[in-house]
């Protein structure tokens, strides 16, 4: 679903204009423009995401709902129209949108088909044993955004807020590393430094936990090797010899390269590849 949608009648002409208002919920508006009037409609959600009605104002002042349906967790209507606008249903909150003609749901990456609960394409970045799947076969707890991508609501928020506490704690400690007071790092700035940027470490582990296509046992891996870094570095930056100060820099070094590529991994996870 496109922030706008445009019918043509059969002669090429413009029949029906769709705009769509964003907000926290996703799709918040629907703006529709035909023979000359607008009229706005605003979506109601279930838990899940799916559109259930629409709330519409009258003239008068009052509002009233239309078009009431209700899914199963696979998305099937089991109550309301099988056609007819609103094209959003099933997890409409997200821009998805069913073609009446096929019954599919388009959901950017992928069409889906709720009859069957699977995807009529096979996953374009290849995740798991089943190409087809959806949702990991558990569509009460988990929506997917792109067509390639199932989340919990819940867990894409802590994804989320530890990616940014990450980015902002690794930042710091990059700023540290770099010395701006001068020349040498004081054991202060080296300690300081190898924290924020193994805090970065940590956040991005924690955050990565939350991926639900996370293979079992990796996330225990990739928060504990920061950390083994860190405790070296800082060990290392208590000490005062110059070799140790050079110990400690590699670390904070091995570090900050050992973020670069969790971040990386993350914006790739983030945008659904």
């Amino acid at each position: 679903m496109g922030m706008e949608d445009i019918d043509y009648a059969p002669g090429g002409s413009v029949n029906k204009v769709t705009d769509y208002g964003i907000g926290l919920r996703g799709i918040d508006a629907i703006y529709v423009t035909q023979n000359g009037s607008t009229t706005a409609n605003y979506p109601i959600y279930d838990a899940h995401g799916n559109m259930i009605s629409t709330l519409s104002r009258q003239g008068t002042g009052n509002y009233s709902t239309s078009t009431l349906r209700t899914f199963d967790a696979w998305g099937q209507i089991r109550i309301g129209a099988q056609t007819g606008d609103p094209k959003g249903r099933y997890c409409a909150n997200l821009g998805h949108k069913q073609d009446d003609e096929s019954g599919l749901i388009y959901m950017r990456a992928r069409f889906y088909e709720s009859g069957s609960g699977r995807f009529i394409n096979t996953d374009p970045v290849r995740q798991g044993v089943n190409f087809f799947v959806y949702c990991m076969n558990n569509p009460v707890d988990l929506f997917d955004s792109s067509g390639t991508d199932p989340w919990d609501a819940s867990a894409k928020s802590q994804f989320d807020n530890w990616t940014a506490f990450g980015c902002v704690t690794f930042s710091i400690g990059v700023m540290l590393a770099m010395n701006p007071f001068g020349p040498p790092l004081s054991t202060a700035q080296l300690a300081a430094s190898a924290l924020m940027i193994a805090a970065a470490a940590g956040a991005f582990a924690t955050a990565y936990g939350f991926d639900p296509k996370a293979p079992p046992g990796t996330v225990s891996l990739v928060a504990f090797a920061p950390w083994v870094m860190s405790i070296t570095t800082g060990i290392a930056a208590a000490i005062r010899p110059a070799s140790a100060n050079a110990i400690a820099r590699v670390g904070i070094v091995a570090l900050g390269l050992y973020d670069t590529v969790m971040l990386g991994i993350l914006i790739d996870i983030s945008e659904g590849n």
